[in-house]
């Protein structure tokens, strides 16, 4: 069990984390805007942006696995974004470089509607590190993750 030390420490350092990532979550948006607004070539422009997200979702992955947040919303929706769109899609625009956007498919879908769904996975993950934080921003009292533990149980009947 941890102590309420160890407890309050491990909360300012989850805080941190998750703003730290919705600060580069946001970055990241503004980085894919400048990049399709200053690159010519869409192929070389979409290259660039699909880096970004990748590298992008391994620091989530790896970073939530170093802290442990395996129940995060942020690392759950950071294993979709990166195994699940970026990296299939990064990997489907490389194989198919030649062919328009348009016609490219990946995991089975027509290039246009997976963009679609990726958009909505990086919703998802922005929302899930807002969740996130609001959560350690919680005292932990009104936590309902800690209701059943013995941490809870003790404060209940003193």
């Amino acid at each position: 069990m941890e102590t309420s030390v160890g407890l309050e420490q491990t909360k300012k350092r989850n805080r941190r984390w998750y703003v730290g990532i919705l600060l580069a979550e946001l970055a990241v948006i503004g980085a894919v805007i400048a990049i399709f607004s200053t690159i010519e070539s869409r192929l070389v422009a979409g290259r660039v942006a699909g880096t970004v997200f990748t590298v992008l979702g391994i620091a989530i992955v790896v970073g939530s696995w170093r802290l442990r947040l395996f129940r995060s919303g942020t690392f759950v929706v950071g294993v979709v974004h990166l195994f699940g769109i970026s990296l299939p899609l990064v990997i489907s625009r490389l194989m198919q470089s030649d062919v328009e956007f348009e016609l490219v498919r990946v995991l089975g879908l027509p290039g246009p509607v997976f963009h679609r769904l990726s958009t909505t996975v990086y919703f998802c993950l922005l929302l899930g590190t807002l969740l996130d934080l609001a959560r350690e921003l919680m005292p932990t009292r009104f936590r309902l993750s800690h209701m059943g533990s013995d941490e809870a149980n003790h404060r209940r009947q003193k």
